[in-house]
């Protein structure tokens, strides 16, 4: 039997900084990021493309590939991550902004069935964009 990753929730986290030092989030946060550049550097190393260029400095992660069926367990994963770091980060990068975003397929999903406190959290950090394959966007 194939599982297929698309049939997976998944959470992103951007935190951006025109002043973002990608390395010291890394260690604050201790957590390896799918993508991360400073501002004017290549968003991927490898790429040639002008388009790459990280227009303000950006630090990547998300859940994607994670096989857990729970929309709130990716969500709160990193959140989790990211929350204790909140000050610090901010006293460093005072321009830091943080957006979450939770991607669902199930058709039945439904954004109210993320727990308050769980979009507490999230708010807290900042933005919180939460889209399903029920056609339900919202933007908290």
């Amino acid at each position: 039997m194939t599982i297929d990753v698309s049939d997976y929730p998944m959470a992103t986290i951007r935190i951006a900084s025109d002043t973002l030092d990608p390395e010291l989030v890394t260690a604050v946060i201790g957590y390896e990021p799918q993508c991360a550049a400073r501002k004017g550097d290549l968003l991927y190393p490898t790429s040639t493309s002008t388009r790459a260029v990280a227009r303000t400095g950006t630090w990547f992660a998300t859940t994607e590939g994670l096989k857990v069926k729970s929309p709130t367990d990716h969500l709160d994963r990193l959140v989790e991550l990211a929350l204790p770091h909140v000050k610090m980060l901010r006293e460093t990068m005072p321009d830091i902004t943080f957006d979450l975003s939770l991607l669902v397929f199930d058709p039945d999903f439904s954004a109210n069935s993320l727990p308050d406190d769980l979009i507490r959290k999230a708010q807290r950090l900042g933005t919180l964009e939460i889209d399903s394959s029920s056609s339900e966007q919202v933007v908290l």
